[in-house]
């Protein structure tokens, strides 16, 4: 039987206070297994982003309850929550936040910079970088890579340190039809080589296409559930 690594339970989230408040999240409830692939598929404004915040330990100020690699988040300190986040997740955005004052190889290392494993882990760097197609430009700064490349360092990036969930928001939004085909092409096999479990936030069917389950988000609640 599959093991739920990601769990939540009537998860809530509303923005603003009293005539003003809006309720990004309304409920949501669902569980995803040890190695799967994901989607959470939804127009703009459908609470997406907020989900993967929450899921990912990012925002804690939720009513309801997430459970993440056996660990309730709201009873986790900062310590704790940091470490989770640390060693057993891995984060890709839309908008990749690379540092443009160190190298390509630099920002893959970005991570390990703080845990005391920087140089045990440039080897991993590297060969993340070649396994993403980019082996020959470790020297390179961001700037002067393309869209599609900058998102590929930032999977990179995310890969180093082997985490166990893989929490992607919109990682290819800012991308063309091209590269954000390689781009799902890179996800799927990512997912079947690393064995990772993926959650990913789209509005895009395209990476939907490459999940083995798609949730649909409407207005902040789950309207239905879909296998690839």
């Amino acid at each position: 039987m599959a093991e739920a690594v990601v769990r939540a339970e009537g998860v809530t989230k509303v923005f603003g206070e009293a005539k003003a408040a809006r309720k990004a999240l309304d409920g949501v409830s669902l569980a995803i297994d040890k190695g799967e692939f994901v989607t959470v598929l939804g127009p703009s404004g459908s609470g997406k982003s907020t989900l993967l915040a929450i899921l990912g330990g990012l925002d804690l100020e939720f009513d309801g309850k997430v459970t993440v690699l056996g660990k309730d988040l709201h009873a986790l300190g900062d310590r704790e929550m940091a470490r989770l986040r640390g060693e057993k997740i891995g984060f890709v955005f839309q908008a990749f936040h690379l540092l443009g004052h160190v190298t390509v190889l630099e920002n893959v290392l970005a991570p390990a910079l703080f845990g005391g494993d920087h140089g045990a882990l440039r080897g991993r760097a590297q060969a993340l970088l070649e396994r993403v197609g980019l082996g020959d430009r470790a020297n390179d700064r961001p700037t002067e890579l393309s869209g599609g490349q900058r998102q590929r360092v930032a999977i990179a990036r995310a890969l180093l340190r082997k985490p166990e969930l893989l929490f992607c928001d919109e990682p290819t939004g800012n991308l063309d039809q091209k590269t954000g085909a390689q781009m799902v092409d890179l996800f799927r096999e990512l997912h079947r080589e690393e064995k990772l479990t993926v959650v990913a936030v789209t509005h895009e069917e395209r990476l939907a296409s490459a999940a083995t389950r798609t949730v649909h988000l409407v207005d902040g609640k789950v309207a239905e559930r879909s296998a690839a």
